[in-house]
């Protein structure tokens, strides 16, 4: 595909630079020049421009310029053929700045570097210059981010190319932002009252059980479907208007405020369920059968679409009067791709990056509606093994995404894992097991060893662009009430202390606050109620944790478990 001109869609290049579609007549005037040059010196000194203050563009002169009627974009390169380094891709909400760097210059026959610009629907052969500049061992290109316009560029990626024979060669990996929080208009503190979390129960929301708890963190699901089935609430984004289900929206507009305003802090999980609109399914995913699918990142209309749902979730749920949503999980145990994210992809790179693209770009709304806000991928508890045919180990799922972050960009993900103990009717999580192991070859991961987990995210190449420890949120686990009352309470204690023991844990959401009738006919009662509404032992436990009255919770659990001091059976990290 082809690009126009530079005087049909660059809107960054100033009017003393832009061509003639019939030639290369220079057509600034030194009067325009000056005028354009005091308003730059206004500008920095206002401090309305700060991307600009830290880098100006360079005056290209006449002679250097070219242009023709269209340039045709090439496809990428071998890594190893690029010459030029991608140093920083940011923004501060009005512009983007995007810094490069090459030992060896090469401008191709223009003597410039075009910076291309491509909306993730777009492929390698697609795309739009935002910007040129003259090419040098230290290049800064500046332009208008356009946010909340049908220009916007917080999700483009962009790459530097080289011009000749009428044709922009790639001379860098494409990039994305990597701070979209600089865009954002809101940045509330986070709810940070405590470890002890729930997957409440919607029919006894009001019922003041999660207050006699003491319930610190709540996990809501979000299936897309209920916001796309239906109409009445209208909401513009990017130019363009979305109509989403009116009454599902009153039903997290009751929650959401009502846990935020008992000190509750909030996960959504956004989850691609099955819909007669297959708009938002990933067309790899259509016509095969999972229980949620991949999100669609290759079609402009249902890209669009999940991007303005999820910017009117994140945005509503702001701090704005209806309550935070201080955390996001994009999808359910990605790893599982035949059962939780289908899609016909069949090797764990391939899965990984498609999944990176659609992380990326919920990351960036997420992040530019609330800068606290933490976005969270999903892996479940299955570390080197798999009983799934087709699905990924969570591991190599793991390494996989993370390379596939770095070579756009590292960004400030988390990790949201579901440390079922193995088999999950198996109740004693304290109990030795050969597939519950002390290092990174486990074969599973559950509460006992969560720690390989965190350790693993330790190693120098997984580290968040700041420099820490990216933090885990075991947002689902749960143990069954089949075995004992007995043995559900003492195994709900022993969850508890060893999340309050690892440093690098956000959070433990218990899976069930009642039992769940289709998880019963599996033996898997994990409520803390019964379907009766009567609260098992395992409620009286968890109430007393986090209280004056946790120290003696401890020790009639440690009765129950009759293997010693709890103490000495943690991971401390």
């Amino acid at each position: 595909m082809t690009i126009p001109d530079n005087d049909k869609m660059n809107r960054s290049i100033p009017p003393e630079r832009i061509i003639s579609r019939g030639g290369s007549e220079y057509k600034g005037t030194s009067a325009v020049f000056l005028l354009s040059l005091l308003l730059l010196v206004l500008l920095l000194f206002s401090g309305t421009f700060s991307l600009s203050a830290a880098a100006q563009s360079t005056e290209i002169p006449a002679e250097d310029v070219q242009s023709e009627e269209e340039l045709i974009i090439m496809p990428p390169v071998a890594q190893e053929e690029y010459t030029v380094t991608v140093t920083e891709c940011i923004t501060d909400g009005s512009d983007v700045m995007v810094s490069v760097a090459g030992e060896s210059v090469t401008g191709g026959d223009d003597g410039l570097y075009h910076l291309i610009a491509r909306y993730p629907w777009e492929n390698v052969e697609q795309g739009r210059e935002v910007c040129c500049e003259k090419a040098g061992e230290e290049t800064v290109f500046i332009f208008p981010l356009n946010l909340d316009s049908e220009e916007s560029r917080l999700q483009c990626s962009f790459t530097v190319m080289v011009r000749m024979d009428n044709m922009l060669f790639p001379v860098s990996r494409s990039v994305c932002i990597t701070n979209p929080e600089g865009a954002a208009d809101s940045t509330r503190p986070r709810l940070e009252s405590g470890k002890k979390g729930l997957l409440p129960e919607a029919s006894i929301l009001r019922s003041g059980d999660l207050s006699r708890l003491g319930i610190q963190q709540c996990l809501y699901n979000v299936p897309l479907s209920n916001f796309l089935t239906g109409g009445g609430f209208r909401y513009r984004y990017n130019g363009r208007d979305y109509e989403f289900s009116s009454e599902t929206l009153r039903q997290y507009d009751l929650v959401v405020p009502y846990l935020h305003r008992q000190g509750i802090q909030i996960t959504f999980v956004i989850l691609n369920n099955l819909i007669d609109d297959y708009s938002v399914l990933h067309p790899m995913s259509r016509g095969g059968w999972g229980r949620y699918y991949a999100f669609n990142t290759s079609e402009e209309e249902g890209e669009q679409k999940l991007e303005a749902l999820v910017s009117f979730l994140a945005e509503r749920y702001s701090g704005k009067g209806r309550g935070t949503v201080d955390n996001w999980i994009i999808g359910n145990e990605i790893n599982a791709r035949t059962d939780w994210h289908y899609i016909a992809l069949y090797d764990v790179e391939s899965h990984a990056a498609e999944y990176e693209r659609a992380f990326r770009i919920f990351y960036n709304i997420i992040k530019s509606a609330n800068a606290n806000a933490n976005v969270y991928i999903s892996i479940d508890q299955q570390w080197t093994h798999t009983n799934s045919a087709g699905s990924f180990s969570s591991r190599s799922f793991l390494d996989a995404f993370n390379e596939a972050v770095k070579k756009r960009g590292n960004i400030d993900w988390r990790v949201a894992m579901h440390p079922y103990n193995f088999p999950m009717t198996e109740v004693r999580v304290w109990a030795p097991s050969q597939r519950i192991l002390h290092d990174f070859d486990t074969p599973n991961i559950s509460m006992q060893n969560i720690d390989v987990l965190t350790d693993y995210l330790t190693q120098e190449h997984f580290l968040s662009p700041s420099g820490e420890v990216r933090t885990v949120l075991c947002s689902e686990v749960g143990y069954t009430s089949t075995g004992g009352e007995m043995l559900q309470a003492a195994a709900v204690v022993y969850a508890y202390e060893q999340a309050m023991s690892n440093r690098f844990i956000d959070g433990l959401i218990l899976s069930r606050e009642v039992d769940d009738y289709s998880e019963m006919a599996m033996g898997l009662h994990y409520g803390l109620i019964t379907p009766e509404l009567e609260g098992k032992l395992a409620h009286g436990f968890y109430r007393r944790l986090a209280t004056n009255q946790e120290a003696a919770c401890i020790g009639a659990a440690e009765s129950i478990m009759g293997a010693g001091k709890l103490a000495d059976m943690l991971t401390v990290r």
